[in-house]
């Protein structure tokens, strides 16, 4: 898969319907002009329109992110942390290293740990989002997974 970081365009807010994540997670509201005008990031694969929206990340840890995958037509919920252990700790590690573990999968129901399929595209799309999706500063960081 082809998963990118972009800025998301107002016709990508139009035909992903991005502003129920808005709504729905309490993020900020769409607006021609926010993030410094350049609108909100998502990780995507436009060939096949499996996205990734992170909606949560420093509130409880610096550490948890909570996202959700947009999947066979399925808003699927995930939550993630990084490895404190394996992970990079300082942003002049050579490579930067980023060691997901993950916390929790769905609702929906049916989306669980036990779905490898599910499991291996969330993969491919972390690897493309890094540390931080269109904001990160490590193009070659390595990504590994826990799971």
């Amino acid at each position: 898969m082809a998963f990118e970081n972009v800025w998301a365009t107002p016709d990508d807010v139009k035909k992903y319907n991005l502003s129920r994540f808005w709504t729905k997670y309490h993020l900020f509201q769409w607006q021609d002009e926010n993030v410094r005008g350049r609108g909100v990031g998502f990780t995507i694969d436009r060939k096949t329109g499996i996205y990734l929206v992170p909606f949560s990340g420093f509130r409880e840890s610096i550490y948890r992110t909570e996202f959700v995958l947009h999947w066979r037509d399925e808003d699927v919920f995930i939550r993630v942390d990084r490895d404190r252990g394996k992970s990079s700790q300082r942003f002049e590690e050579k490579p930067f290293r980023i060691v997901w573990n993950l916390l929790h999968v769905g609702p929906p129901s049916h989306m669980n740990e036990q779905n490898q399929e599910l499991l291996d595209v969330f993969k491919d799309a972390l690897r493309a989002y890094r540390d931080c999706g269109v904001h990160s500063e490590y193009p070659d960081a390595i990504v590994d997974f826990n799971f």
